[in-house]
């Protein structure tokens, strides 16, 4: 009878477990909507392309009868184009770092530089900044189809959406299988590329929606690897085997990278201080003296570049960061060896990693070396490229965001790309409205295209050779940088090199006291 009695109120009691039950998942889905939707922002022709290549049939019979994959081609596809933009930079580089050699042998043989040596190597250097804004284009386009992937294969399975399950499932499993494939064919640069993207995507997807971690390509085989195999992968680009397929792009289809790339190129060549002014100056042209009297300004007073720096004088800057992994081994490398840094930021990045931030503004108090915040506009969008209305949201708006996350307003800020326009250009009107001096560099380490970290470093050895004194240019959202800066520092050191902070040098320029935070 007891045993009855407790069966009976068991019976009783399962629909209203049922109920809280459904009620518990039905809010846990929600929850997990709302983190999706909030994590990521998608602009329309992202989601556009994502659609259609999700809309496409899995298999397409021809007038044959022949049956072939269609979806899961179109998405490899989409992905191995990637490969087509990094390779144009590839080659340019390549390029770049042997008129390099041959200016640091003129150097050596104590040859002046004419300007039709800095013409040629200034060229190259523009060639690479268009290759590099068409790449992270494209690079943004990839990001977004591996997010929207990850967010639609969680949400198919609260919408019950078997089509989208089967087809974002099949996207994520073979992604593996192509990166392996790419490896073994000599692609090993693209392979690093698209992995360390995928993995940045990882980490900051997964912080925002853990659920994600489940269904995330595990990427790290191709991007834990030795110094020795990022050099091997370096050397393979110059393989003709390699170079082969991607020097004939433009025999391409309609809209191939190569094409894009031409017209970016042919569109910056009609104005080409619009994207940046030269990178390398002619030896016979001596700075102005007026410049000295540096402050906020839209023309070349409100400019630091390495000329007006004293001989053997170095300072080193890191752009594009917080990054949550690598920014930390910056602050080993820096701190191991008691050298100063300025770090160029963005303020999306700084807000997604406070904690980063509040490290370098406690480093000289936890450390001993002191670490210098500056603004690198909001999102790193290409600013020639924008109205006066999205100018504010980068630089304006960025501006007030750093100061809300660090306390003070940035009084230093750099271009992305260094694509600032010519003096006295809308840009700079607006940078100078903000109180602040724009930096440019005349030492470019490439770290944002080479995956070697030894290249790296004798690239910027021999720039270092040729300019004699100036601004260093590295990014703290690489690994290779990390291991790049290792070398360069104590080579510097043994060269009694010094260096010092930015705001020290824009003090010794101006004979006067300049802050930043």
């Amino acid at each position: 009878m007891k045993n009855l009695k407790i069966l009976i109120v068991v019976l009783l009691l399962l629909p209203s477990c049922q109920y809280l039950k459904n009620k518990f998942q039905s809010k846990n889905d929600l929850d997990q909507k709302r983190s999706i939707a909030q994590s990521n922002y998608h602009d329309t022709a992202h989601l556009n392309t994502f659609t259609s290549i999700m809309n496409e049939p899995l298999l397409i019979t021809d007038s044959s009868g022949n049956t072939q994959q269609a979806f899961i081609e179109r998405v490899r596809e989409y992905f191995k184009r990637q490969f087509e933009y990094l390779y144009i930079g590839q080659f340019v580089m390549h390029d770049f770092d042997q008129e390099l050699n041959r200016l640091v042998i003129l150097k050596k043989s104590k040859s002046t530089l004419t300007d039709e040596d800095t013409e040629k190597i200034n060229m190259l250097y523009f060639q690479l900044q268009v290759a590099r804004i068409v790449y992270e284009a494209n690079l943004h386009d990839l990001a977004s189809f591996y997010i929207l992937t990850l967010e639609t294969r969680l949400m198919s399975e609260i919408n019950d959406d078997a089509d989208r399950k089967t087809k974002t499932t099949l996207v994520l499993s073979q992604l593996p299988k192509w990166l392996n494939e790419w490896w073994g064919q000599k692609l090993k640069i693209g392979t690093i590329a698209l992995a360390e993207a995928m993995d940045d995507i990882n980490t900051k997807f997964i912080a925002s929606t853990p659920a994600a971690a489940r269904h995330a390509v595990n990427v790290d085989q191709f991007i834990k690897i030795s110094n020795r195999t990022r050099h091997q992968a370096y050397l393979e680009t110059v393989d003709p085997e390699v170079m082969k397929p991607f020097k004939r792009l433009s025999s391409h289809i309609e809209g191939s990278a190569q094409k894009k790339y031409e017209e970016a190129l042919a569109e910056q060549e009609k104005n080409p201080e619009k994207l940046m002014l030269p990178f390398f100056e002619s030896e016979k042209r001596k700075p102005d003296a007026a410049l000295d009297k540096l402050f906020p300004s839209a023309g070349g007073n409100g400019h630091i570049s390495g000329n007006l720096v004293p001989k053997n004088t170095w300072t080193l800057t890191f752009d594009d960061g917080p990054h949550a992994k690598h920014t930390d081994g910056m602050y080993r490398v820096l701190n191991d060896n008691k050298v100063p840094a300025t770090f160029f930021w963005l303020s999306k990045n700084m807000n997604a990693y406070p904690n980063i931030v509040t490290q370098a503004r406690n480093n000289e108090k936890t450390n001993g070396n002191k670490f210098y915040v500056a603004s690198h506009s909001m999102s790193h969008a290409n600013l020639p490229t924008l109205n006066a209305q999205k100018l504010e949201v980068e630089i304006s708006d960025a501006a007030t965001l750093f100061h809300k996350i660090v306390g003070e307003r940035p009084t230093l800020f750099r271009c992305p790309y260094g694509a600032c326009g010519p003096m006295g250009s809308a840009i700079r009107e607006v940078i100078a409205k903000n109180n602040m001096l724009h930096v440019h560099w005349n030492v470019d380490t490439l770290d944002w295209q080479d995956k070697n970290p030894q290249s790296i470093f004798e690239r910027s050895k021999k720039q270092i050779e040729l300019r004699g004194k100036g601004i260093v240019l590295f990014h703290d959202v690489h690994p290779q940088s990390v291991e790049a800066l290792k070398i360069l520092i104590p080579y510097m050191k043994s060269k009694k090199y010094r260096i010092i902070s930015l705001p020290q040098m824009v003090t010794e320029i101006r004979e006067e006291k300049f802050d930043s935070p």
